[in-house]
């Protein structure tokens, strides 16, 4: 007898939340995630996972850098010259990163990549900085990083999510 036949089928449900609005720093992500799922007449259950996208997080935590703020040192300004990337976002991909896995050339038409290993260990393009649709009047000057500690974040969401709900879940910062 096949044991797994007795065993129900396993299944997997993905709903998005709407109603997110644009976030800025300082906003309580868990308060807009209680409104979100109110008004989608949704509820966390036993066992759910909620998979919360790393740019929503860190725009509530304020992880913005403006590159105006920024001074290039000797190996950003060398790099840059390699990639084609504004030396100013560079030295952030240097400072937000434990090594340069490797970096490509830039051309006429776009820059060149640069692949590094951030502080989490996780080898990501650009340290993972993200530049579009960070919410600036000068979207080229401001630039979004990863949040500090995403574990953490995770754990806080997650803490205060199960108090509300009383159920046990999983939340992960993507």
């Amino acid at each position: 007898m096949n044991i797994l036949s007795r065993q129900p089928p396993a299944s997997l449900t993905l709903t998005a939340l709407s109603g997110i609005p644009l976030l800025s720093p300082g906003d309580n992500l868990v308060s807009i995630i209680l409104q979100s799922l109110k008004q989608s007449n949704l509820s966390l259950e036993n066992g759910d996972i909620l998979v919360i996208a790393q740019k929503v997080v860190s725009k509530a935590e304020g992880r913005y850098a403006r590159l105006a703020d920024i001074s290039p040192s000797v190996r950003a300004f060398k790099l840059a010259e390699i990639t084609g990337k504004d030396p100013r976002l560079v030295e952030l991909i240097l400072s937000e990163s434990r090594e340069i896995v490797r970096h490509s050339k830039g051309t006429i038409q776009s820059s060149g990549v640069v692949v590094a290993e951030n502080h989490h260990g996780v080898v990501l393009a650009n340290a993972g900085i993200d530049s579009s649709n960070v919410g600036s009047e000068s979207e080229d000057e401001k630039v979004l990083l990863l949040p500090v500690d995403p574990d953490k974040s995770a754990e806080t969401i997650n803490k205060e999510l199960q108090l509300k709900y009383k159920v046990k879940l999983a939340v992960i910062i993507n």
